[in-house]
């Protein structure tokens, strides 16, 4: 009930951002158009979907009324994100005048690199180094990487493929020819240095980022990809020697998460069952823009913003947002097929393979197919460090096409192969990982939905928890109000309702204004029904042997349904009141008509506390109709207190259990049942009288109990193997 801005507020701060959002776009089409640029014409279009999609998501991700606007941060970044796309049309920033520069960019990437070792963070409870300040040089770095294995390889390029040596080797054996040294030294120096920066920033995204950027370009430029294959699975390796003896500690508790999603030992170890449940509650066709609940997905603005996705907008959005990263990349390998030099076409291989990496990595940790990485989805994630460098590496794409008409001839023969493996290989992963969230989605959602995880809590301690989504859902549906035989309301959760109750509680003693409108549940009469209702609140007594409380034996039917498989197929439309299946479940009658009068309720625990109270004394008192068997009055002396915590033997339904079970007095009950059969039988006479010789009688009693003993063990289920030492007749009589 408390907002920090109105809705008209919101409206405002909405639509002035979503203008300045469209009109960044539009200013950069029309400056293209107006100075006669001519980069590829399908870039600009794609980025403006992408970044639709993510703005949309980022207003639907917070409260409008209550949160931060998460989606002026975003609509910012792109803003500057578009500024950015005009820099090809400057001079002083054409793509061609690094080319030059081949280890500057390493220097600037080491001098990054040290600087955030230095004096870089990470999220908290993470030993990770990615963040320094509100930047995250790590964007930078990986950028400044590409520019240096683009000019490495524009220079060495005919070396490593030793043009001028013939091999007697046929072509389809030759895969299996042992490099040379000088052509395995870069992938070991590669893989090294992915390692290192994994070790030493204890970070998993960054390095198999870069490493696997390197073996990309070190494929197309050799032209084979045996060395680089190689170079993956000892990349792959050194991770997971580090997952092996413990270090770092962040990546130890990310691929412990992947292996044991269900049940793991890491604190806060959810998050992997946070993205699947979202991907399951999705489904084929998703929640719709707006009506998922995002925000319960943790890091679902950043690492998991494709399961926030695949939440509202279902498999046809995240089919959406893979064809358009598959675009995105096949326009890049397509500008270096037709660079005007060797440099423009490492450059925009590496950045193409930057970008398909980036989504297949976080792709791939949010539907469960690798550990999380913590690397951001490109133009999706909030974050305008990465929204600037994915800009930058587009704007230089842009840059290179424009110069198509320059492109050299000679180079897309020689390259044409190696970068159409590339691009198949990317587009396998992809499709692999499309199956695998068709499965989540499609095949899984139902099982998936209903799955709990056992994971520790923030407060140490180890516990199941359930999908969010079900809890929001389960707390809409308004649970049952108890009433007594004549109508006379006993337990409720809603306000109104005790309102529209409050002269007949007055006639009755009761004040409504004595209750506190902040509790979920209100129990009018207290301690008088404390014993029969339970106390929802507290959950005193619910699941204890010697009670049986309405509020928890009457659950499923005060709440609306048995258990969470019920509330499965309508989660993904609980925040819709008109769809039909979730009126259906909102329209089952969930109150409870007990037996009880509350009058002679009242009445009974009078006339106990004026007879036992004065003396100190416990009591029970139990009213039924004997012609049907009701339950009218079940009242026990003393009873627990208003207020503050009850004692134990407080808590005792004496009419019931603890002290005074029934006993000899169910005699009372089956000679009236034996009359009723047999009037007549009161018209016979009973003598009760002794044996003659007690000391027999009492021997034979004796040998009765023995002989029913042994029988019991004979035909109990549970047979208990004994030595034959001990018992040599049951040895010989057998079992």
């Amino acid at each position: 009930m408390l907002v920090v801005r109105t809705p008209n507020e919101f409206l405002r701060t909405f639509a002035a951002w979503a203008l300045l959002y469209l009109t960044g776009f539009w200013i950069v089409h029309f400056i293209w158009r107006l100075r006669r640029f001519r980069g590829d014409p399908l870039i600009l279009p794609a980025l403006h979907l992408l970044t639709g999609i993510g703005l949309t998501l980022m207003v639907s991700l917070r409260d409008p009324l209550r949160d931060t606007v998460e989606f002026k941060k975003f609509a910012w970044g792109v803003l500057l994100g578009c500024a950015v796309l005009l820099l090809p049309l400057l001079r002083p920033v054409q793509y061609r005048l690094f080319a030059g520069w081949i280890y500057t960019p390493l220097l600037a990437a080491f001098a990054l690199f040290l600087t955030l070792l230095r004096f870089g963070s990470g999220p908290t409870g993470s030993d990770a180094k990615v963040n320094l300040g509100p930047f995250q040089p790590v964007e930078l770095i990986k950028v400044l990487v590409v520019f240096f294995l683009a000019g490495y390889f524009a220079h060495n390029w005919e070396r490593l493929r030793d043009l001028e040596q013939k091999t007697l080797v046929p072509g389809w054996l030759r895969w299996l020819e042992l490099p040379r040294f000088r052509h395995a030294l870069p992938v070991m120096c590669g893989v090294a240095c992915a390692l290192i920066l994994f070790f030493v920033l204890k970070d998993m995204g960054p390095a198999l980022v870069t490493g696997f950027a390197f073996l990309a370009l070190f494929a197309v430029a050799r032209g084979r990809s045996g060395l680089a294959l190689v170079g993956v699975a000892c990349l792959v390796g050194g991770i997971a020697a580090g997952y092996h003896y413990g270090v770092p500690q962040t990546v130890v508790h990310r691929v412990s998460m992947w292996l044991s999603p269900w049940d793991n030992d890491v604190r806060g170890g959810d998050q992997l069952a946070h993205s699947l449940w979202a991907f399951a509650t999705g489904g084929p066709w998703g929640s719709g823009p707006g009506w998922g609940d995002p925000a319960v997905i943790p890091a679902g603005h950043t690492d998991l913003v494709l399961s926030s996705i695949a939440e509202e907008w279902g498999l046809p959005g995240v089919l959406s947002v893979c064809a358009l990263f598959i675009l995105l990349v096949q326009r890049a390998f397509r500008i270096a097929l037709r660079a005007p030099d060797e440099y423009a076409l490492f450059l925009s291989i590496g950045f193409g393979s930057l970008i398909a990496l980036e989504m297949l990595l976080v792709s791939g940790g949010a539907l469960g197919a690798i550990p999380l990485s913590g690397v951001v989805s490109p133009f999706l994630s909030s974050g305008n460090t990465a929204m600037l460098a994915n800009f930058f590496i587009f704007a230089v794409l842009l840059g290179i096409s424009n110069q198509s008409r320059q492109a050299d001839p000679a180079l897309e023969p020689v390259f044409r192969t190696p970068v159409r493996i590339a691009s198949w290989t990317f587009a396998a992963c992809a499709l692999a990982l499309v199956l695998r969230a068709a499965s989540l989605e499609v095949l899984d959602d139902r099982e998936l939905l209903v799955k709990d995880v056992v994971v520790y809590a923030q407060d140490g301690v180890k516990r199941p928890q359930r999908n969010p989504r079900l809890n929001l859902l389960a707390a809409a549906i308004p649970r049952g109000d108890i009433y007594d035989r004549n109508g006379i309301l006993l337990a409720t959760s809603s306000w109104t309702t005790l309102e529209q109750h409050r002269a007949e509680f007055e006639r009755l003693g009761v004040s409504v204004d004595r209750m506190s409108r902040l509790d979920n549940r209100f129990y009018p009469f207290g301690p008088a029904t404390v014993h029969l209702l339970g106390d929802l609140r507290t959950g005193d007594k619910f699941h204890a042997t010697n009670s049986s409380l309405i509020e928890h034996d009457s659950n499923a039917k005060l709440q609306g349904y048995a258990n969470y498989t019920d509330l499965a197929s309508v989660v993904r439309y609980r925040h819709q009141r008109a769809n039909p299946a979730l009126q259906s479940l909102l329209r089952r009658d969930r109150d409870i008509h007990s037996t009880i009068d509350l009058r002679l309720q009242l009445r009974a625990m009078e006339i106990l506390k004026n007879r036992l109270a004065p003396a100190h004394n416990n009591g029970a008192l139990v009213v039924m109709n004997a012609s049907t068997g009701d339950v009218l009055a079940l009242a026990s002396w003393p009873v627990p207190p208003g207020s503050g915590a009850a004692t134990p033997d407080e808590l005792l339904d004496r009419a019931r259990y603890a002290q005074y079970p029934p006993g000899s007095t169910f005699k009372l009950v089956t000679a009236i049942a034996a009359l009723r059969l047999n009037p007549k039988a009161m018209e016979k006479t009973y003598s009760c009288r002794g044996l003659e010789h007690g000391q027999r009688h009492h021997r034979f009693l004796q040998r009765l109990f023995r002989a029913t003993r042994r029988l019991r063990r004979r035909c109990t289920s549970t047979v208990r193997y004994r030595k034959p030492a001990r018992h040599p007749r049951r040895q010989r009589g057998g079992y």
